[in-house]
């Protein structure tokens, strides 16, 4: 999940300078009232003006590289598992590394924050070389350059691969994890437990 994170960060960055702009914003208004000496009055209602013409122009800004990036992130982060369309893509680009998709086992979700991840245990076989073609796909659906997001399918993690030979050919056995998208998902609070350590007369 780097590139959610990063696109996070960018986010909270940008959110950060909004905020900043905003107590500029704020801070000009106040001394306005308490200061309304003409002079001065005039020269921060200019400031208070070019303000919140910058933070409108931000807005906008925000706004726009949100609708830009929407596509990518519901490719990347679709509302729901959706299985089936896993199965293809998997099956798609099995195909485009020429192994054979032997099998897929799925396991329950486990909710992060926002989001659901899918442990999936993937089986293909191939040669040494199409099996290593097959991982650098799944790595690359989705891709982040230049802080914009670039997605041909969702988002995929390897967490493990265990190869074994059978020559001629090689097994690879893939510890993946599929993702989608839940705001209301949040990770379960970790269990806490008390141990007595007094002991009795």
């Amino acid at each position: 999940m780097t590139a959610a994170l990063k696109l996070d960060v960018s986010a909270r960055a940008f959110a950060a300078a909004l905020l900043a702009t905003a107590v500029v914003v704020a801070g000009a208004g106040w001394f306005l009232v308490i200061a309304p000496k003409h002079q001065k009055a005039a020269t921060l209602a200019t400031e208070i003006q070019s303000a919140q013409e910058k933070l409108a122009a931000a807005r906008l800004a925000a706004a726009k590289a949100k609708a830009a990036q929407r596509p990518a992130l519901e490719k990347a982060l679709p509302a729901d598992l959706g299985m089936p369309q896993i199965l293809d893509q998997l099956n798609a680009m099995a195909l485009q590394a020429k192994v054979t998709l032997d099998s897929v086992r799925p396991s329950p979700a486990v909710a992060g924050t926002g989001f659901y991840a899918v442990p999936l245990a993937v089986s293909v076989e191939g040669s040494y070389f199409n099996v290593k073609t097959f991982l650098q796909l799944v790595r690359g659906q989705v891709t982040l350059k230049n802080s914009r997001l670039y997605a041909s399918g969702r988002l995929f993690s390897v967490a493990s691969v265990q190869l074994t030979e059978t020559p001629p050919t090689v097994t690879g056995a893939l510890q993946m994890t599929a993702y989608y998208f839940a705001p209301t998902a949040a990770p379960a609070a970790p269990v806490t437990t008390t141990t007595d350590t007094t002991s009795g007369p």
